[in-house]
Order: structure tokens, then sequence, then C-alpha cells
């Protein structure tokens, strides 16, 4: 029987905070089954630290780092447009960057931050 493509070849898949925790294991499970994971990292030197350690883990050279603060609508808007420009379509979605703090804080955009990035960041 010839060997068959990984399950996810053809897919794209963008996951938010992605380089520690849930969002890292599940962008490491999608690029292990051959997914175009498209990382999006806060802090670009984490963010490539755990995009290499994926690479390396699973052979997939198709991780890439997109590096956006979504408690800013502005950096939504900028990684939307990046995304746009390289691929037509997304196959999968992962929201799963969010935030809690003890005390209230606001967004550059004078939102409350665990409301705009836990609700409003989706690219």
């Amino acid at each position: 029987m010839p060997d068959q493509p990984p399950p996810l070849a053809d897919r794209i898949a963008l996951v938010t905070g992605a380089n520690s925790g849930l969002g890292r294991a599940v962008a490491g499970a999608l690029a292990g089954q051959g997914a175009t994971v498209l990382m999006v990292c806060r802090d670009a030197a984490r963010g490539e630290q755990a995009r290499d350690g994926i690479m390396a883990a699973t052979g997939n050279p198709q991780v890439l780092l997109f590096v956006a603060d979504l408690a800013s609508q502005a950096a939504i808007r900028g990684l939307a447009a990046q995304v746009r420009e390289r691929f037509d379509r997304l196959h999968l979605l992962i929201n799963n960057a969010g935030t809690a703090f003890p005390a209230r804080r606001l967004s550059p955009d004078g939102i409350e931050m665990a409301l705009a990035v836990n609700h409003y960041s989706g690219p």
C-alpha cells in the first residue's frame, strides 16, 4: 500500500496563544498531523522558540509564526490582513489565547482587558 499523506496535509490551522500550554500542545498536534499551522503569539522570542520546538518535534516545516498582541484591535486587524495576504482560507481556527487579571485593567482601546482578549480577539 502506498504511503498515505498525513491526515491534515491539506489543511491550514490558526492557533492563538500558541507558544505555551494548551495552545502549544494543539499547535504541535496539528503540525504532527501535517497541517500548516499559523501560530499567533504575543512575544516574538517565545513564539520563535515554540515554533522551532514544534518543527523539530514533528518534522513539519509548515509552522509559521505571527506576532500580535490580541488585546489591541489594531493588532488584530493587522494580523487578519497578514493572514489574508498569505492564505485564501483557514480550515481550523483555535481561539486559545485568554487572560485573567486580579484587578480591572483596560486594553489600549479602552476595553476591559479580559473581554478584549478573551472575546474580541478572534481574527
